[in-house]
């Protein structure tokens, strides 16, 4: 490949102080044609003389041409760990004639074996000369396997104030030749310090490499502790109309890392919408808040429910007599609350079961309702009883000559009630104590009795007197016993001349209530106390004798002389004018 050398000669035989260039044409050798190596004559060519002195005598010679020195050299390579060999390529001098490589050179280089990091040397190969004009002189390099480099990122991490940490996980990239992280990693992270809300750095912690084909590159990330939840759910509660509001208490739920509700919260007061009547009211959070930044407060409110008051009423028990008007039917009140009145709240009143006859009636509510929405109203009734009127019989005095029929027993009849007759209501009649002798006999109830269960029988007595027969003007003699003869209400009936009127009965008489007094006859000795003997007829008293005169058609009549008592009566007159003083015979 290289230029043809100048084809030179030596020349001898020159004469005379010739020289060659004096002799010679300056013609040129010439050689036999062809560029690859080999063994080429060089011939006479051109060259001839130009001096008739000399006869040329050429010797030719060869022109060889020798192989090139084809220089191959590869160049250094470095790939990083894992990834494909690089191509093993090289630089090649001392072409010729035109020659490229790949024209003379067939093959190529190789390189020592092997993945991990490390210095392989890129070796000939197959790589030789096709073209027999050239020597191959190769000069070796090497392949650098440099570490791959591992990325590892730290997952950002967030976790709830008072939970576990996370498991602090990371993302790998860069792994070649099928290695795994597991493979090549060794230890963990960690992140900094703290529990309480905020972000705390995950550092590299003690991840490392056991493999020497990486470089490994950390990239960090944060751990978030987020605000945990804490649930404050309000109690329901209840509370009867008018009663104090019970505490207004609550559930804590979410509570962390040994937290109590007094320390995480400010200690405020739930509240309620306000109002007292009987309904359902809000339970608002109020005044309860958190002392600590690591909560959320989440509220769930609840209700106070007023409820009604039992309002007890209870009836009054009742009584009236039969016939009376009802009396008002009341009632008593507890359980009121708020300062309400039985007045403010209920309205209407009371009845009773109907019915007029003696026995007991139900009490009922009647009409009467509340007119508050605050109350339950819980009645108690109670009974009306109608109890026995009291009816009086009071029997009438009688009286009769003795041996003559006894006189019809009548009565008075008081205390009816209702428009009822006593002949409705009695059945039956008096009768009296046997006996027909002069004196006086008590008048019984005897068969008289109610036909209605509505009164109760108040029997009043009274006396039949058995009077003697008349006592006449010279009757001398005639004797009546005093148990006979006890009191006399008149000294004669002034329309029955002659007769002498008798009664048993204490009456308002000044005759009557003196002790002294034992009875008075016509012609009686009153000083004898068994038996009073008629005396003749005489307006004057025998005030020794103590004889009363006969009466004459008119009261009797008496008059003291002293006018201090009715004492030492020397004659008859009114006794009407000794009024209220003792008459003392």
């Amino acid at each position: 490949g290289d230029a043809d050398p100048a084809l030179t000669y030596q020349v001898s035989g020159l004469k005379n102080g010739d020289t060659a260039g004096a002799v010679l044409n300056g013609g040129s050798l010439s050689r036999v044609a062809g560029e690859n190596v080999g063994v080429y004559g060089i011939n006479q060519g051109g060259l001839g003389l130009v001096s008739a002195n000399y006869d040329l005598s050429y010797q030719g010679n060869n022109l060889t041409i020798t192989k090139a020195l084809l220089n191959v050299i590869a160049d250094a390579k470095t790939k990083v760990y894992g990834d494909a060999d690089p191509s093993l390529t090289y630089q090649v001098s001392g072409l010729k004639n035109g020659d490229s490589a790949g024209s003379i050179l067939t093959g190529g280089l190789n390189r020592a074996a092997g993945e991990n990091v490390g210095v392989y040397g890129i070796n000939q190969g197959d790589l030789a000369l096709n073209s027999g004009n050239y020597d191959l002189s190769y000069q070796g390099n090497n392949l650098t396997i440099t570490k791959a480099l591992l990325n590892v990122i730290a997952d950002g991490k967030t976790k709830v104030y008072g939970d576990a940490d996370p498991s602090l996980t990371y993302q790998v990239s860069g792994l070649k030749n099928g290695d795994s992280a597991g493979s090549i990693l060794t230890g963990g992270l960690n992140r900094a310090a703290g529990e309480n809300v905020g972000v705390y750095g995950i550092n590299q912690g003690d991840l490392a490499l056991n493999s020497g084909n990486y470089d490994l590159s950390y990239q960090g990330n944060n751990l978030t502790i987020t605000k945990a939840l804490l649930n404050v759910i309000a109690d329901a509660k209840t509370k009867v109309y008018g009663d104090a509001d019970p505490a207004l208490t609550y559930q804590v739920s979410g509570l962390k890392n040994g937290d109590t509700a007094g320390a995480v919260l400010n200690g405020g007061s739930l509240s309620r919408v306000a109002g007292e009547n009987v309904g359902v009211y809000g339970i608002n959070q109020g005044g309860l808040a958190l002392n600590s930044g690591n909560y959320d407060l989440s509220y769930q409110g609840n209700n106070l429910t007023i409820t009604k008051a039992l309002l007890n009423v209870i009836a009054d028990g009742k009584t009236k007599v039969y016939g009376d008007a009802d009396p008002s039917l009341t009632y008593q009140v507890s359980g009121l609350k708020n300062g309400d009145s039985a007045g403010s709240i209920l309205t209407g009143g009371l009845n009773r079961d109907a019915g007029e006859n003696v026995g007991v009636y139900g009490i009922n509510q009647g009409g009467l309702v509340l007119t508050s929405g605050n109350y339950d109203l819980a009645y108690q009734g109670n009974d009306l009883t109608i109890t026995k009127a009291l009816l009086n019989v009071f029997a009438d005095a009688k009286s009769k000559q003795v041996g003559t029929a006894d006189p019809a027993l009548t009565y008075q009849v008081s205390g009816l009630k209702n428009g009822d007759s006593a002949g409705q209501v009695l059945a039956g009649g008096l009768g009296r104590v046997g006996g027909e002798a002069v004196g006086q006999y008590d008048i019984l109830q005897g068969g008289l009795a109610l036909t209605s269960g509505n009164y109760q029988l108040n029997y009043q007595g009274n006396l039949l007197s058995i009077l003697p027969l008349p006592v006449t003007p010279g009757d001398l003699g005639q004797l009546a016993a005093l148990s006979d003869l006890r009191e006399l209400q008149k000294g004669r009936d002034p329309d029955t001349p002659g007769d002498a009127v008798y009664r048993t009965t204490t009456l308002e008489n000044p005759f009557l209530e003196n002790p002294f007094l034992r009875a008075y006859a016509l012609g009686m000795d009153v000083s004898d106390p068994n038996l009073l003997p008629a005396t003749a007829a005489g307006p004057a008293e025998d005030a020794s004798a103590k004889r009363v005169g006969q009466f004459t058609d008119r009261p009797l009549r008496a008059e003291a002389e002293s006018g201090a008592g009715c004492s030492n009566q020397s004659y008859l007159a009114d006794y009407w004018s000794c009024f209220n003083k003792p008459l003392n015979f």
